[in-house]
């Protein structure tokens, strides 16, 4: 059997196994959990250039706009083209992403099982003063790191949904800057037109 098909299986195994379900999975991701880490670099390239096509082709189609009687329609139809074709890519963007962090979170969990699971070891002496048998005492160590791991957990989350928030807010605020200076060229376009008629 071939590596790739091995790790087609064995990658939502994995994800499922860390708590991730086919739900928790945008459509993207899904695909993007069974590239490998060159594949996903080869279609970062990729979309990359993609990128760079669509803002040519954007500039050639407002170039061809300009000099049509239609303006405003034909730039509007040209940028809602581009915008769908954009939101694709930056979907692939984010599902490669997602799935970088998923695995980088799941490295973090593993190393920090292990830690625990060294420092769960029983010791030879008891700790002085505890009063407790040793048995406790490492249960209590091993409850006490178990918390500390989710609370660590929990704080790293709340701190990626956070910078994905601003993200998306920045996101949508160069886009209405982008929507309201495109209204604004074209209300001069229109003002300077209408003046030389």
């Amino acid at each position: 059997m071939k590596p790739s098909r091995i790790l087609a299986f064995l990658l939502p195994v994995l994800f499922v196994g860390q708590g991730w379900t086919q739900t928790d999975m945008a459509p993207g991701i899904a695909e993007a959990a069974l590239l490998s880490a060159e594949q996903r670099g080869v279609r970062r390239a990729q979309i990359a250039s993609q990128w760079t096509e669509q803002a040519a082709k954007l500039q050639a189609q407002e170039s061809v706009c300009r000099q049509s009687f239609w303006v405003n329609d034909c730039l509007r139809d040209a940028q809602a083209s581009h915008r769908a074709v954009v939101s694709r890519l930056d979907q692939q963007v984010h599902a490669l992403d997602e799935v970088e962090r998923r695995q980088r979170a799941a490295a973090v969990l593993e190393r920090t099982q292990a830690r625990q699971e060294q420092s769960e070891r029983p010791t030879v002496s008891q700790p002085r003063g505890s009063g407790l048998p040793a048995e406790q005492t490492t249960a209590l160590k091993q409850r006490k790191a178990r918390e500390s791991a989710q609370q660590r957990m929990i704080k790293q989350q709340k701190k990626q949904e956070l910078l994905s928030q601003r993200a998306q807010r920045r996101e949508h605020a160069a886009q209405a800057a982008r929507a309201n200076l495109l209204r604004r060229q074209s209300d001069k376009a229109e003002s300077s037109q209408e003046s030389l008629r």
